[in-house]
């Protein structure tokens, strides 16, 4: 080529630098554009909580007008301070001791400083266009400056009748011409403003600061990178340049020594090594070095053949045993999973008031449909294992709240354990906040514990059911607890293992795959948290699963409950 070519650690990091370049833009354009969510995130959660307390207020002093307007010998009095005038004089006091600005307004208020602006004007229209319509924000500009306008709704009540209803134009008790309004009307909104200038700049801030320190990071990974390759690349391949001009010229006996530093170096210079013997050894005796050469490849070319055709065989076998695996799950899911649950479906509806069945007969269906429960656990946990690859790919996280998912659990099991005689107590700490997980992993998990402990415990035991938050704050442990037969100490280690079942049963009937437990640990694994057991032989068993509130791979919004 006419022009001077670049060397290849000039080249790599000329390329590195322009692939930072690109992930430091879209790094920086995804944390800006991350940054704004949660700044109107942010800013929106903070508008809601002084909105919930302005309705406090507002309910409260409306709940109390008849202790404040009537006095002790029960003459009514009025004194001038119902929920409006509270609540705007609430909100006064608050714009005065803050930047926000706070006001109650309406499209036709009686008080002037209560007209809407434009933008409330948009919101008001938009609650009586469609009055399901919760809540109104928007991020606006405003003199160069950027806040949150936040409305929400103000619905004709009760107690609003009484200054606001029927008939229109009769002259309330405040000496204002009533509106005739009736329940659920519109009666005007909450609007809040909030600057969000402080935010804004912070995140900036942050932003840069982000910005800076990868773009630091980066130009130091640079100049690595091109030390490094300049070291243990470019000068070693310029050693075998110069070298095989050498060798071009007439020197075979060239050497290198081998001395360099990476693996690949190395194999390179024993590879021109090992040529240059080679062409000294052709040199020595070349048509004899030629033909066995040309033997010894004819026959590894044979052998290759020979194997690519035997690989090629054992993988048509393995396709044929993946399809015949694959057509057997779909037939076993087909056929015994799905009239499996209609029966389950089926035992349920027998039961309701409308068949008016016997307390025998109850019993009876009781117990088959709990004994088809156990069956369809059985099942799913064959299933589960024999598709547990995919499963580990498909995670379908959602918020689950923890009081409701445990008492499902305990309307789920209470069938096998009215056919064994067994009482499942549930105790479930109120405190314990929502979490994300996966549902029916979930379900899975705590419905082979529960199924355990119940098949396990003595006629006529308890088994226990509880849930409360961990002293971290970010876990949540649910624990079964049971008084049966217990785990012998020699076994703990192993009943986790596939097919694994204890040996120790006592008078219990050992039925099952020996898959329950299995999944347990492999979903409590999935899930992010982990499974443990405390157990004495012959006392019960107690198994905890302790899961995180918001587990790595789980969406990344923040989810409160209010």
């Amino acid at each position: 080529m006419g022009g001077k070519e670049l060397r290849i650690d000039v080249k790599l990091v000329v390329l590195s630098a322009v692939l930072i370049t690109l992930i430091i833009a879209v790094v920086g354009l995804w944390s800006a554009k991350t940054h704004e969510q949660q700044l109107r995130q942010e800013l929106v959660e903070q508008a809601r909580g002084f909105a919930q307390q302005m309705d406090a207020v507002w309910t409260f002093v409306d709940a109390n007008q008849n202790r404040i307007n009537y006095t002790s010998d029960g003459i009514y009095e009025f004194k001038g301070l119902h929920c409006s005038v509270a609540a705007k004089a609430v909100a006064q006091l608050f714009n005065r001791s803050t930047d926000y600005v706070v006001k109650f307004t309406r499209t036709d208020p009686r008080n002037p400083g209560d007209a809407p602006d434009e933008w409330e004007q948009g919101a008001l229209a938009s609650f009586e266009e469609d009055p399901a319509i919760g809540e109104y924000y928007q991020l606006v500009e405003n003199d160069e400056a950027m806040s949150l306008r936040y409305c929400t709704p103000l619905t004709v009540e009760e107690g609003c009748l009484s200054c606001h209803g029927a008939p229109k134009g009769e002259i309330d008790i405040t000496g204002y011409a009533k509106e005739g309004w009736s329940m659920g009307d519109i009666a005007g909104a909450l609007s809040i403003s909030i600057p969000a200038e402080r935010y804004i700049e912070s995140y900036n801030a942050a932003l840069a600061r982000d910005l800076v320190y990868y773009t630091l990071a980066m130009c130091a990974a640079l100049a690595i990178l091109f030390f490094a390759v300049r070291h243990l690349v470019t000068k070693p391949l310029h050693s075998v340049v110069e070298s095989l001009g050498e060798v071009g010229r007439g020197r075979i006996d060239m050497k290198l020594n081998n001395s360099q530093s990476t693996k690949e170096m190395s194999t390179m210079i024993n590879a021109f090594n090992t040529m240059t013997d080679e062409l000294d050894d052709l040199y020595g005796n070349l048509e004899q070095q030629v033909a066995d050469r040309t033997e010894r490849l004819q026959k590894l070319s044979e052998q290759a053949i020979a194997q690519r055709e035997e690989i090629k065989k054992v993988n048509e076998r393995l396709q044929q045993e993946s399809a015949y695996k694959s057509d057997f799950l779909a037939t076993m899911s087909h056929e015994l999973k799905t009239p499996l649950t209609a029966t389950i479906s089926y035992l349920e509806a027998l039961q309701s008031k409308q068949f008016n069945l016997s307390d025998e007969e109850k019993q009876l269906a009781s117990s088959a449909e709990a004994s088809s429960k156990e069956l369809l656990l059985i099942i799913n946990n064959i299933l589960e294992t024999s598709r547990s690859k995919d499963i580990k790919e498909k995670m379908n996280w959602e918020v689950i709240d923890v009081l409701d998912f445990t008492e499902y659990l305990l309307q789920e099991t209470l069938p096998l354990a009215r056919r064994r005689n067994v009482t499942i107590v549930r105790k479930a700490d109120p405190a314990c906040p929502l979490i994300y997980s996966d549902w029916g992993k979930l379900r899975h998990v705590l419905l082979n514990l529960m199924s355990n402990a119940t098949k396990f415990s003595h006629e006529g035991g308890i088994v226990e059911l509880a849930a409360r938050i961990c002293e971290d704050g970010k876990h949540v442990q649910i624990a079964v607890t049971d008084h049966g037969i217990g785990i012998a100490r020699e076994d703990l280690d192993s009943i986790f293992d596939r097919f694994s079942q204890t040996s120790h049963w006592g008078n219990a009937n050992p039925d099952g795959s020996g898959l329950g437990l299995y999944i347990v640990k492999e979903y409590a694994q999935l899930l992010g948290g982990e499974v443990a057991v405390e157990s004495e032989l012959g006392k019960g068993s107690a198994f905890f699963l302790a899961l995180p509130t918001h587990p790595e791979g789980a969406p990344s919004e923040q989810h409160t409950a209010y």
